[in-house]
C-alpha cells in the first residue's frame, strides 16, 4: 500500500508540473516573436481614442485639442493644485457670480460646515477668488451662518483664467455623440 501511494503522489507531481513546464518551453521557444507582438501593439495602439459610457460616446479629438493654447505657468500651477471636486466646483460657479463664504467660527452649528464653504476658503487661499466689496443684507444670509460672519467671494482674475481654460478642455477636447 505505501508503494501504491507513493506512485500516486509521483503521478500528482508529474500531473501538477506538466502545465507550468509546457508553458514555459512555449515562452522560451516563441520568446522573440511574443516579444516582438507586445512590442507592436504597445507602439502602435497608443492611448484610447474613443469611450463609450452608455449611450453616448466620448472621442477625443487631437486636432481640436492642438488648437487648445498650453496654460500660462499661473495657471497651470493654480491648476496642478487643485483636486478634481474643486476643478468641478469651479466649472459649476458662475463666472461673474457671487458665493457666500461663512468665515471660521460663523456656522450656526459648529459640528457642521457645508462643503462649498471648505472649498470656497480654499479658493480664496489659491487666489482664486476674493472678497467681493458688496452690502450684505440678513435676507442675503444662508441660515448656516451668522450674519456678522458673512462674506461673499467673486472670481479674480487669475480665477477667471483657470475656470476658461478648464471649460476650453472640456469643450473643445472632446466630442460628443450618441452610441
Amino acid at each position: 500500500m505505501a508503494s501504491e501511494g507513493a506512485a500516486t503522489n509521483r503521478l500528482d507531481v508529474v500531473k501538477a508540473s506538466f502545465w507550468p513546464l509546457l508553458v514555459a518551453v512555449a515562452m522560451i521557444v516563441f520568446a522573440g516573436p511574443l516579444s516582438r507582438l507586445v512590442t507592436a501593439v504597445a507602439t502602435n495602439a497608443g492611448p484610447a481614442q474613443e469611450i463609450e459610457l452608455g449611450p453616448i460616446k466620448l472621442k477625443l479629438s487631437a486636432r481640436a485639442a492642438a488648437a487648445i493654447e498650453p496654460p500660462s505657468n499661473e495657471v497651470a500651477t493654480a491648476l496642478a493644485k487643485l483636486s478634481d471636486a474643486e476643478k468641478e466646483q469651479l466649472i459649476s460657479r458662475q463666472e461673474n457670480g457671487l458665493n457666500q463664504v461663512c468665515l471660521p467660527g460663523g456656522f450656526v452649528n459648529p459640528g457642521s460646515s457645508p462643503t462649498a464653504n471648505a472649498s470656497e476658503l480654499r479658493f480664496i487661499e489659491l487666489k482664486l477668488t476674493s472678497f467681493a466689496d458688496r452690502p450684505r443684507a440678513p435676507s442675503d444670509t444662508e441660515s448656516w451662518c451668522k450674519f456678522d460672519s458673512t462674506r461673499w467671494a467673486a472670481f479674480t482674475e487669475l480665477g477667471r483664467k483657470v475656470r476658461r481654460y478648464l471649460v476650453d478642455i472640456s469643450i473643445k477636447a472632446v466630442q460628443i455623440t450618441k452610441s
